[in-house]
């Protein structure tokens, strides 16, 4: 990869008028990394006060119920692009989007799993944060890719999508506000009947209480420095309004 262009972008859309405006931003900029109109692209940007679905919550018999207890603690509900369980975004969380165009993609799941694991690894050790990755018994969300501290708390989660000729891995980064993640995540999981240990719930901040998400920004861009050249990417306006009209496919 060295040598190559990754176009980056800390743009944040969503707007409580448009809550998915985000997702649907990536899923179009997604279509483009398709294309090969970029080779590869990041956004990283704080999320919007929401709670993320993912398609299997969706079929749960307790859905609904869970999507009023999101509603009634003041929160969007909204439509993930990957898979995984409902988790949690809000001013203390760091949403992520890499995109990769790779014909090949489809046999690649967990090279691009590792590539981007290990990134977010490397980049919080340079913060000095002892991170791990592997699933925690009882994680919420849980995945092989998850990145925690200590093997105690789950601060990243990572999941995919696959297109024709490209790869989607997207997630978060708890950076701090922890107890608002357990507070809306204990009785959405209840209702969906997900067994799993809210002790799991942490972020940056419970070890490092002056950690700023700029800080954790910038130590991505510097790890990502050392496998491409990073380019400011300068989302169309155009993108952004056919977004607008596609926004409400991802909202609930």
């Amino acid at each position: 990869m060295n040598n190559q262009n990754i176009f980056f972008s800390q743009e944040k859309f969503s707007i409580d008028e448009l809550p998915a405006l985000d997702i649907a931003v990536s899923r179009l900029l997604l279509d483009k990394v398709n294309s090969n109109e970029y080779s590869s692209l990041l956004r990283l940007y704080e999320g919007h006060t929401q709670v993320a679905f993912g398609p299997s919550d969706i079929r749960k018999p307790g859905y609904q119920l869970a999507v009023q207890e999101a509603k009634k603690k003041k929160f969007f509900v909204v439509n993930r692009l990957t898979g995984g369980h409902a988790v949690t975004f809000h001013d203390g969380i760091l949403a992520f989007a890499f995109m990769f165009h790779d014909r090949e993609a489809r046999s690649k799941m967990h090279y691009y799993f590792n590539f981007v694991s290990s990134i977010l690894q490397d980049a919080l050790g340079s913060l000095g944060f002892a991170c791990n990755v592997g699933e925690l018994t009882g994680e919420y969300c849980p995945g092989q890719y998850s990145i925690n501290i200590e093997n105690k708390i789950k601060i990243a989660g990572i999941a995919q999508r696959i297109v024709a000729n490209a790869v989607y891995v997207g997630g978060f980064i708890a950076v701090s506000n922890a107890d608002l993640i357990k507070e809306i995540l204990v009785p959405v999981y209840s209702h969906l009947e997900i067994d799993w240990n809210p002790n799991t719930v942490g972020s940056l901040e419970n070890y490092k209480s002056d950690i700023k998400k700029n800080d954790v920004i910038d130590a991505i861009k510097n790890r990502l420095s050392s496998f491409y050249t990073i380019k400011q990417l300068s989302i169309e306006q155009a993108l952004i309004q056919d977004a607008s009209k596609d926004q409400s496919k991802y909202c609930n």
